[in-house]
């Protein structure tokens, strides 16, 4: 009983890593992913525990989302300056008038 739990442990391990494997590919973010998610189930292998790699896999989906937001924030925040140059508004400093010195 306890190597048939073993051997699912580890199934479910490898489904799940080749599962991150598929959305790092699409994510464009393999190295990272990889290393993080082979120390997981490194750890998670040897502890018994599948529910770490559970956890990790939605750790890393929480973290595609935020980084898929802060590009699209980057991107307004570059498509706001764009605007703001043509129709000068926004970031630009303020110009000051110096007084200029009258005559007598």
């Amino acid at each position: 009983m306890k190597k048939l739990f073993k051997f699912f442990t580890i199934f479910i391990h490898v489904i799940l890593l080749f599962t991150i494997l598929i959305l790092a590919e699409e994510e464009k973010k393999k190295p990272v992913i990889v290393k993080y998610e082979l120390m997981i189930i490194f750890v998670s292998v040897v502890v018994g525990e599948a529910g770490l790699t559970v956890g990790a896999y939605f750790l890393f989906k929480c973290l595609f989302k935020r980084d898929e937001r802060k590009v699209q924030l980057e991107e307004l925040d570059e498509l706001y300056k764009a605007l703001a140059r043509k129709y000068s508004i926004g970031d630009e400093p303020e110009k000051k008038e110096t007084p200029t010195k009258e005559k007598k």
